[in-house]
């Protein structure tokens, strides 16, 4: 697990992540927290996974990855909870978001859904 955590720690891309779901937190298309972003992954929900790699234990959303790849839905991991929470505009930190397509936002969406595509799966 922390051999995955580091080689994605070290992606500069990832961390563009956080400022791009600043914007979609500002016209609400972020779904945040486990229970609510499996709920919307199993009814079809499109978007970009974003996870924190500090949560720990790392069973609390193990499963998240598997469902994304079933699904053919992109994801991504950032350092920190923290940093995630915030800029999903919440005040408490948050282990997993799914960044809905806008409109608002569709230019920097396709952008970053381009750079977490080419992003190396992990093992």
């Amino acid at each position: 697990y922390f051999e995955i955590f580091q080689s994605y720690k070290e992606e500069e891309d990832c961390l563009n992540l956080t400022v791009f779901s600043s914007a979609a937190s500002k016209v609400k298309q972020i779904r945040r927290g486990v229970k609510e972003v499996q709920k919307f992954i199993n009814k079809g929900e499109k978007g970009i996974v974003v996870l924190a790699g500090d949560t720990l234990p790392i069973d609390v959303y193990c499963h998240l990855p598997v469902m994304c790849e079933d699904r053919s839905l992109p994801y991504a991991y950032i350092p920190s909870k923290l940093d995630l929470g915030s800029s999903a505009g919440s005040k408490r930190p948050t282990c997993v978001i799914l960044i809905k397509p806008h409109e608002d936002y569709q230019e920097q969406y396709d952008e970053v859904l381009e750079e977490v595509s080419t992003l190396p799966k992990p093992l």
